[in-house]
């Protein structure tokens, strides 16, 4: 089963498991410590790509599958609008540390 392929599988504790067949129909208790899979999407859709018979969602969200389907159905040219308008928009633009003038030399001092 896809949901022993994680390496959370012995202590997890998430009743609604992305990697579980029967998901998103389990039943989640309100009182579960763990309602929501704490695994990144990638982790998971890794793992639940190989189950396509299986997992109706390949391990993602019904929401990330949709969208992950919504993306695929997209031309490589409006692929590429999206990227370079998200790239433009500063506050996707990942924050870079400053360049540093002089690049830093680990020095041994032990004489050769």
């Amino acid at each position: 089963m896809p949901y022993r392929k994680c390496t959370r599988f012995d202590k997890c504790s998430v009743n609604n498991c992305p990697l579980y067949p029967n998901y998103p129909n389990m039943y989640v208790h309100p009182d579960d410590v763990e309602q929501k899979c704490p695994m990144s999407k990638n982790y998971r859709y890794n793992i639940g790509k190989n189950y396509p018979d299986i997992l109706k969602y390949q391990g993602l969200t019904p929401r990330e599958f949709s969208s992950k389907a919504k993306w695929e159905s997209k031309t490589e040219e409006e692929k590429n609008e999206i990227i370079i308008r998200l790239k433009s928009n500063s506050k996707f633009v990942a924050k870079m540390p400053p360049v540093l003038s002089e690049p830093r030399v680990m020095c041994n001092d032990s004489p050769e």
